[in-house]
């Protein structure tokens, strides 16, 4: 708590950010430790007794600006090889299962069968 006056103090609490940290279970509540309420219960309500309003720079503010910097990547899309249809001439990603005869690729039997009954032409 001490540094942390000496930075308000020192008037830089707009680059300070305040959390809280549990390292070991005994920290916890339920094994006799202060745990994660001990920020809201004591820290802040001392904070602003102290200093006022600062507490929301420190608390949202602050870590706020921290963060503005991260932006979602957006997902790459990957292009899959394709294959045609020679009768219907529609395209297909390759993982589409299609029949073949005489080197030519066809979506479906019919359009095979169209194909061979124009004799391949």
């Amino acid at each position: 708590m001490k540094s942390l006056e000496v930075l308000i103090e020192g008037k830089w609490e707009d680059k300070v950010v305040i959390s809280n940290n549990i390292n070991y279970k005994t920290q916890l509540m339920a094994y006799g430790g202060m745990g994660y309420s001990n920020l809201f219960e004591n820290t802040i309500p001392l904070i602003e007794e102290r200093y006022g309003d600062i507490i929301k720079k420190l608390t949202l503010t602050n870590i706020t600006r921290l963060l503005a910097w991260w932006k979602k990547k957006e997902k790459e899309k990957v292009k899959l090889k394709t294959w045609k249809c020679q009768w219907c001439k529609k395209e297909y990603e390759e993982d589409k299962d299609g029949f073949s005869k005489n080197d030519f690729l066809y979506c479906s039997m019919p359009c095979l069968q169209a194909h061979t009954k124009a004799n391949f032409k």
